[in-house]
């Protein structure tokens, strides 16, 4: 009697099914992980992002307490100023209030071009001809003061770029009550 042999193994047909399908689940799980990947950059620049906005808002805060709201210069028509110019009240004698002299907070561009940013730069306060660095990471337009009664609103945007050539974003504002 002659016993028909069985076959072991697998078709043509079965292994490419199982390869094709192998092939779009790594490739699903690759899309996954990049996308996860991406995430986690964006929230670590917008993570980096919020510190710096924080810091630069609290730093410009900082600069524009203690100053005489009749000292104030730059301002248009609407109350609004890009480089406002200011003295600060550093003491008080008989006659009037004495100062430390003119001051400035100005944007300048950047040297360094950024991915995703059209103009970079910061804000500086100019004293005496000497530039000190205020706030960084500042896009153009994404600073300026508003007049608003005895206020200032300070209008700030602060970037931060991730490693993929994208850009994340803060903006807000801060009140500076001017006491005399």
């Amino acid at each position: 009697m002659s016993r028909a042999r069985t076959q072991a193994g697998f078709t043509l047909y079965e292994v490419t099914v199982v390869i094709a399908l192998m092939a779009l689940a790594g490739t699903a799980v690759a899309q996954l992980f990049k996308g996860n990947t991406e995430l986690v950059n964006d929230t670590r620049a917008l993570q980096r992002a919020e510190a710096a906005h924080r810091r630069n808002l609290g730093a410009l805060t900082r600069v524009l307490r203690g100053i005489d709201i009749q000292t104030l210069a730059g301002f248009d028509s609407q109350g609004m100023a890009s480089s406002p110019s200011f003295g600060r009240v550093t003491g008080a004698d008989l006659d009037d209030f004495t100062y430390r002299g003119d001051e400035k907070l100005s944007w300048k561009a950047s040297p360094v071009a950024v991915d995703g940013v059209v103009k970079p730069g910061a804000v500086y306060l100019v004293r005496d001809g000497a530039s000190r660095l205020v706030a960084d990471r500042i896009p153009a337009g994404g600073f300026f003061v508003r007049q608003q009664g005895q206020s200032l609103v300070i209008h700030l945007t602060t970037f931060f770029a991730t490693g993929a050539g994208r850009v994340v974003s803060r903006s807000s504002e801060s009140v500076v009550s001017i006491r005399n």
